[in-house]
């Protein structure tokens, strides 16, 4: 079997799920489907069960763990040296990645329509922003992200996928303007 193929991280869940034990953290709720009828007749019960806290044997704790060999997947598959997981959203991640942009240059060209967080990061870390308008669906006029094509072509440049409000840029500029 390809590794590519595994999922050891949601493996690693789905065999949580099975276990009968007694929660006294974070999720407040207990994972209990009977305590949150709505949220289980939408989704299920098995979701609200596989809602674990972080630092669980078995889940993410410790070397060779599922979550450890999934980030390495995860790394493998995009060329990437490393890749870290957000839990609790977006934003944190936003912001270490802006913070860490800075690294790539002085400027950071994001989309107009960008998340707080990550103008948060720029003030943070004092970096300048360019901002693009990115393309919209003629339907409902929500942004689509910014393609490549607006990057310029010589940049050493990091484009990350993410859903819209979260996608930006990080661009060498002083590279650019050398290498024009």
């Amino acid at each position: 079997m390809d590794p590519q193929d595994s999922v050891p991280y949601a493996e690693a869940l789905r065999a949580h799920d099975d276990l009968d034990w007694l929660r006294q953290n974070v999720p407040g709720y207990s994972a209990a489907g009977d305590r949150f009828a709505a949220q289980a007749g939408f989704i299920g019960e098995s979701p609200l069960r596989m809602d674990v806290p972080p630092l669980l044997e078995g889940i993410d704790l410790g070397p060779a763990s599922p979550l450890e060999r999934a980030q390495h997947l995860a790394a493998e598959a995009w060329g990437a040296r490393h890749t870290w997981f957000l839990t609790n959203g977006a934003s944190q991640g936003n912001g270490i990645a802006t913070l860490a942009g800075r690294s790539l240059g002085e400027t950071l060209v994001v989309q107009r329509s960008v998340h707080s967080s990550v103008i948060d990061g720029l003030v943070i870390s004092g970096l300048r922003a360019a901002f693009v308008h990115p393309p919209s669906t003629p339907r409902s006029a929500s942004p689509t992200g910014s393609p490549s094509r607006t990057s310029p072509k010589r940049s050493r440049s990091t484009r990350r996928q993410a859903p819209p409000n979260f996608a930006a840029y990080a661009l060498d500029v002083r590279h650019r303007m050398a290498s024009s």
